[in-house]
């Protein structure tokens, strides 16, 4: 008989062939969907390019994006000012340029984009379950729409990560009542750690009738 190969578990294996299969379908499938989506992006980057866009500078604008306002302005003016002192004879060239930059775009591109930067907000918002309430735009505009609209699909990747059978986080700040209420929000459990025990109210001792003749035992 020949032996088996190191460390195989053909014989202790519980996972039946079909569980297997079926993983090896949906895995080939969503490396699949990894695949295009890394298509289309290295496409859209050639294109940029091609028209002449600084798409590295765009990418890096939005890694930036995720940072706080503040930080983000002072990564720049860092990035800038050690530019300057590597560079000396680049300081007056750097100081010129960002003087007479024109940044002015039209009205439609600048609606355009504030519609789409209320579509980042609101998916961001809404994979890190931010509750609906915290719309920051106001209510019956374009961008409370849109916002809300992709704090839904932010919602549904959450989902779709979990897998099947997962619910979107509650996000609402809708108080419970009732016991719920009294009770307070319940502890999440954690697999291998047994859970809290409840905690037992006092008993009350009976007061004693003192208008009772007490009995000699």
């Amino acid at each position: 008989m020949a032996a088996k190969p190191k460390g195989s578990n053909m014989d202790t294996d519980p996972v039946p062939n079909e569980v297997i299969l079926h993983y090896t379908h949906e895995l080939s499938r969503t490396k699949r969907a990894m695949d295009e989506a890394g298509s289309a992006h290295r496409l859209m980057v050639k294109r940029a390019k091609a028209d002449g866009v600084p798409s590295d500078a765009i990418l890096e604008s939005i890694a930036m994006s995720r940072m706080d306002p503040a930080d983000r302005l002072r990564k720049l003016g860092d990035r800038i000012r050690v530019e300057a002192i590597r560079y000396p004879e680049s300081a007056e060239a750097l100081t010129d340029l960002f003087g007479r930059m024109d940044t002015t775009v039209s009205e439609k591109a600048r609606m355009t984009d504030t519609l789409f930067d209320a579509e980042v907000r609101g998916y961001t918002a809404g994979k890190y379950a931010v509750p609906v309430e915290d719309n920051p735009y106001e209510a019956g505009t374009e961008m409370h729409a849109v916002w809300r609209q992709y704090w839904g699909r932010g919602q549904a990747a959450n989902v779709a990560a979990l897998g099947e059978g997962a619910k979107p986080a509650d996000a609402s700040r809708k108080k419970p009542t009732g016991k719920k209420a009294a009770a307070g929000p319940k502890e999440p459990e954690l697999p291998g750690v047994p859970p809290k025990p409840k905690r037992m109210r006092p008993s009350r001792a009976k007061k004693p009738n003192l208008e009772e003749p007490m009995t000699a035992h």
